[in-house]
Formats: structure tokens, sequence, C-alpha cells
């Protein structure tokens, strides 16, 4: 008899166990996952940024006769760009300056294909190439459209007025340019995908493998020319957690002082 009851204790017992762990799962499958996100390239597909710019590659110099030639790190030792990475002045001897976007996209992108608006700030001489095809050019904007495939898009400057340079360059699609001017940041087909997302770990974002941040003044702005020349600024990726209502997760960099552990 007594072993009946403890019988029947045991069967209840699981069972409670078992529905207890289904609604465990359930619950875990409704908060979503966390993961890392890709670092900020011109050839990532991840593409968060309504901006196509805030992907760009580092300028690139092209000397006469040749592709490139004169790197990032040189022309800004030699004060060619301002505090944000926009060129001031042409370097000796450059024929253009260049950033790449849209690299080595899929021909599977789709979401990728059509128009894109590029707006900028300055006087000068600006021109796209590679995929891009130029639809219409105004002072201050041109429309191209692009279909992703093997190669770049091409945004460079061959000419810049000293007094007002070139600079505040933004490469918006079409299909998002209302969202944009409106203060929209971030991709809104890329937003749909994460939505889900509970935790985000942006220690690509803020390139904290071998970085050379170490105070708050060498952290990245959203003036930055590109969020893939030295991280992605921090009101941007708390913005992202917040519009997503997922937990961030920072990686501080490792020469960081105490002064930037604690504002982070």
């Amino acid at each position: 008899m007594l072993l009946k009851h403890v019988s029947a204790f045991l069967v209840t017992l699981l069972l409670s166990v078992l529905s207890l762990g289904g609604s465990v799962q359930s619950a875990a499958a409704e908060r979503g996952i966390a993961f890392g996100l890709n670092g900020v390239a011109d050839w990532s597909t991840q593409h968060p940024f309504i901006d196509v710019m805030k992907s760009g590659r580092r300028w690139i110099g092209h000397l006469p006769n040749q592709w490139g030639g004169v790197d990032f790190e040189d022309m800004m030792a030699e004060g060619v760009f301002d505090e944000h990475g926009w060129p001031v002045r042409m370097p000796d001897n450059v024929t253009k300056l260049e950033s790449l976007i849209l690299t080595d996209q899929s021909p599977d992108a789709i979401h990728l294909s059509g128009r894109y608006v590029v707006l900028y700030d300055g006087q000068g001489d600006l021109s796209v190439s590679g995929r891009a095809r130029v639809a219409t050019r105004e002072p201050g904007s041109l429309v191209f459209s692009y279909s992703p495939g093997s190669g770049s898009v091409g945004i460079a400057i061959s000419a810049t007025n000293a007094d007002d340079p070139i600079r505040n360059i933004r490469v918006i699609p079409e299909k998002h340019l209302e969202t944009y001017l409106a203060g929209g940041v971030f991709n809104p087909d890329w937003l749909e995908r994460i939505q889900k997302v509970q935790v985000i770990r942006f220690m690509d974002w803020m390139f904290t493998n071998g970085s050379p941040i170490e105070t708050w003044a060498d952290m990245p702005d959203t003036r930055d020319f590109s969020y893939g020349w030295r991280g992605v600024p921090l009101t941007v990726m708390i913005d992202l957690a917040n519009s997503i209502q997922a937990d961030p997760w920072f990686n501080i960099p490792h020469l960081a002082d105490d002064d930037l552990v604690f504002r982070t």
C-alpha cells in the first residue's frame, strides 16, 4: 500500500517538473537570444545604419596613374583630416581621396538594390564610381542606382575648397530617406530582424581587440565620417539597445583609464 502511494507521488512530481520545464523553455523562447554584433565595415553584410557612409572604409589616397599609394594614418598625421576624419584639403600629389561602401555584396541581397541619395556640405568635386550609376546631380547632392555584386561603390573627392571643404557626406537608400530626415539612424529592415534579441554584445562595434583608446576624449563621435574608422559611438549603441529593449554588453578597451571606465 505504501509503495503504491510513493509511486503515485513520484509520478505527480515528475509531471510537475516536466510541466515546469516546458514553462521555462517557453519563457526563454519568448525572451529571445543574445549575440555579438558583427564589426562595422564596408564589406559587412550587416548594414545596421540608414546612412551607408557610416560603414565606409578609411580614406584611401590615390597617387597619379595608380590605385592607392597613401594610407589614412599617414594623411591623418599630415593634417589632411579634421578630428572627425573629414578631409580639410587635398594631400600633395594625391589625385583623389576615396572611401568604399557596399563592397562585394551578394547578388542575392536584392534588398540593397535601388537608388541611393548622396548628401554633402561644402564645395568641391565629389563623385561616385564602381557599381554606382549616377542618375541625377546638383550642388550638395546626387542620386545613383546600385545593384549588389562583386566590387564596391567608391565615394571620391578630387577637389575641395579649403575654406568650405566637402564634408558630412551621407549615403541614404532612397526608400529610407524620409525616415532618415525625420531623425532615424538604424536601418528599419535590420531592426526588424533583431527585435527579439535580449542581449547585444558590442565588442566588435567598439573595436575592443587591440583598441588604442585610453581616455574619454579618444572615444568615437557621431560626427565621425565612418564608424568603420574607430568604432561606433557609445550613444549610438545605447540608442540601439533602448530601441529594441535589449541589454547592452559593452567591452572596455584594455588601455582605458579610470574616468573612461566610470563614464562608460
